[in-house]
């Protein structure tokens, strides 16, 4: 099961495939918490974009949004890439390989900051974050369930909910709301861990009708949890979120 597409998954070949049932889903409900804040910003930075499927549904959701894509990771082949493929389907974003130097009203670190070593001092440095800007952060949920996926991906730690906000409360953060998603991968990410299956970078998503039966039953997950959230009752999920807002002054 992955959690989501990291650089080091991606090959340029299979790049027209059926999107990850997980992707679609995590994806969905991203801009369900985007729409939310919305009249917030008018430009938005991801960072850590991968391969830049979010920031594309982002940009094709929110066109009056300027949107930029920053990853280390890509090398100028894949930059030319995505930038190739986002102009054919006419999304203006920008992609690079560098964090810019520049301000923006809203900035996106989804499953970023488990690569981070310091992850407090980062948060407390990013200048790319406006006064008044939003942050929007999720992170893999439970350090328990470490595996030889988060090996793999050069993860560091895993989170629970209390200790995301312990980490954006100390860099100063004003923290807007928070919660979990994906209730129902819990048990199943337990089995696969507990089974000691040894992690192949090949996984591939289901058949097409299966894997959009998954992605919408996972959607469906992330909006009963967080209907329940509503109602003051915390569910725990594969994934944890926070959305903060960077005080004024």
């Amino acid at each position: 099961m992955t959690e989501h597409m990291d650089i080091k998954e991606f090959k340029t070949e299979n790049h027209e495939n059926e999107r990850h049932f997980w992707e679609i889903a995590k994806t969905a409900f991203v801009l369900t918490m985007i729409r939310k804040y919305r009249g917030k910003f008018s430009s938005a930075l991801d960072i850590g974009c991968g391969d830049c499927y979010v920031i594309s549904q982002i940009a094709a959701n929110f066109p009056e949004v300027n949107c930029t894509g920053a990853d280390p990771a890509l090398t100028p082949k894949l930059i030319g890439f995505f930038r190739k493929k986002l102009s054919e389907r006419g999304l203006d974003v920008e992609i690079l390989n560098k964090i810019p130097d520049k301000e923006f009203d809203a900035v996106f670190m989804f499953d970023v900051l488990e690569h981070l070593k310091d992850d407090r001092g980062h948060l407390k440095n990013l200048p790319q974050l406006k006064p008044g800007g939003i942050l929007f952060i999720t992170v893999p949920a439970f350090q328990c369930l470490f595996s030889g996926h988060d090996e793999f991906l050069e993860h560091y730690r895993r989170y629970n909910r209390r200790q995301l906000l312990e980490t954006v409360a100390a860099s100063g953060l004003q923290i807007l709301e928070s919660g979990y998603f994906f209730c129902s991968l819990l048990p199943l990410r337990w089995l696969q861990k507990i089974s000691r299956k040894k992690y192949s970078a090949d996984t591939v998503a289901p058949v097409a009708v299966i894997n959009r039966l998954l992605a919408f039953c996972l959607q469906a997950d992330a909006a009963f949890g967080y209907f329940m959230k509503k109602l003051k009752i915390q569910i725990p999920g594969l994934s944890c979120y926070v959305i903060c807002q960077k005080p004024l002054s």
